[in-house]
């Protein structure tokens, strides 16, 4: 009896064991998830910051209807002179734009290169060039950046402004 005594307090003894290592266990995961959720949104917003910073390129426009979402224009940047055109955020708060067209004698010419100062709220997405609010960058990637413009311009005569997004690429 006593054999069984002791034995059924070790079984005790080691049943409070793992579930004071049960309890512990849970615990830390949770503060390891919790902690790694909170570092995962910093870095993103950090890195979006930083994505914007490089020369893009325009790929193509696009205006939508403000009334019902549907596509009313999708214009292409496929003219092989004005593909030269880059917009380049630099760190220091400067955008450079160079723009390019093809004259009379079908040469293609650079345009005057124009410095800008921009800003780029990555709480409000909001991007400000000379003070003035450009639109909301709605998707910004390392290599993939879409700027939604609000011209309040209504391009389809329904009444509701437009909306018009233009997509870049480093």
């Amino acid at each position: 009896m006593i054999h069984i005594y002791k034995l059924s307090t070790k079984i005790t003894k080691i049943i409070y064991k793992l579930e004071t290592m049960k309890k512990t266990l849970i615990i830390c995961s949770l503060l390891l998830l919790i902690s790694s959720c909170r570092n995962a949104n910093d870095n993103e917003n950090l890195t979006k910051s930083e994505n914007l910073i490089g020369v893009w390129q325009q790929t193509k426009s696009v205006i939508y209807s403000g009334k019902d979402n549907s596509v009313l224009g999708t214009y292409p940047n496929d003219d092989p002179c004005e593909k030269n055109a880059t917009s380049e955020f630099k760190s220091d708060g400067k955008l450079i734009i160079s723009e390019f067209y093809t004259n009379s004698s079908n040469v293609c010419v650079a345009r005057p290169i124009v410095i800008k100062n921009y800003t780029f709220d990555s709480t409000t997405k909001k991007l400000t060039v000379n003070n003035k609010l450009e639109g909301d960058i709605t998707k910004l990637t390392n290599s993939t950046l879409e700027l939604t413009a609000d011209y309040h311009y209504d391009d389809n005569g329904d009444g509701t402004p437009d909306i018009y997004i233009d997509y870049y690429q480093k």
